[in-house]
């Protein structure tokens, strides 16, 4: 089963599984085959089955937790699921700040489904997502999102702006795997915020007319 593969990822699967394999596969080269097993290959049982054997080898990989909270939170999406992703996540003493915008982003997330925090709660995890990697484009959307929901209407307006600043126009030049992150983690790259961000910042800066 090789989901949405082009034929030049399913050749980069089948040598990564090859060095897994033959027990000469890095940490960095697991967690890149476990992440091309949920997409584009939509083999989740396969991404779990391979995030679960890194982060038991070395339970400090922070990416590799995220990524596996990731397939918990959006794919499995029990609550047992839910509560792994939220102990995955429980990492404190990781300083990157890609990593910790990621991680609260999806802990906001994770939280709220669980009816865990308030309102409030989540616009603080997500706050401080965004003070993390300004220069993304999902956190202020986000963000924004959160705003609007509150009635700070300007203040969602203000976020969605800085997301669609961030949004980068030509991708022609990113290799795959710095693609799939510009898509899937920064949104700098995410397919719908090009659409949908215009058409809510139209809406929101209407309702401030009518106002």
């Amino acid at each position: 089963m090789t989901g949405h593969c082009s034929p030049e990822e399913v050749q980069r699967i089948s040598e990564l599984e090859s060095k897994l394999k033959e027990g000469c596969a890095t940490e960095e080269e697991m967690t890149r085959l476990a992440r091309m097993y949920m997409c584009p290959a939509h083999r989740l049982e396969d991404a779990l089955e391979l995030f679960e054997q890194i982060v038991e080898r070395n339970e400090k990989n922070a990416w590799a937790r995220y990524w596996l909270a990731e397939c918990y939170v959006h794919e499995v999406m029990t609550g047992e699921a839910l509560r792994r992703g939220k102990e995955l996540l429980d990492l404190p003493e990781v300083s990157d700040s890609s990593w910790r915008a990621a991680s609260l982003g999806l802990l906001a997330h994770v939280l709220e489904s669980l009816n865990e925090v308030d309102e409030e709660g989540a616009l603080r995890l997500r706050e401080d997502a965004v003070d993390a990697r300004p220069d993304w484009a999902s956190n202020h959307y986000l963000l924004g999102r959160q705003y609007e929901s509150l009635g700070r209407i300007p203040d969602a307006i203000r976020e969605l702006e800085k997301a669609a600043d961030n949004l980068i126009a030509d991708t022609s030049d990113l290799d795959a795997w710095t693609l799939d992150f510009e898509v899937s983690v920064t949104g700098r790259a995410a397919d719908d915020l090009p659409t949908e961000i215009p058409k809510r910042l139209a809406r929101l800066k209407g309702r401030t007319q009518q106002g």
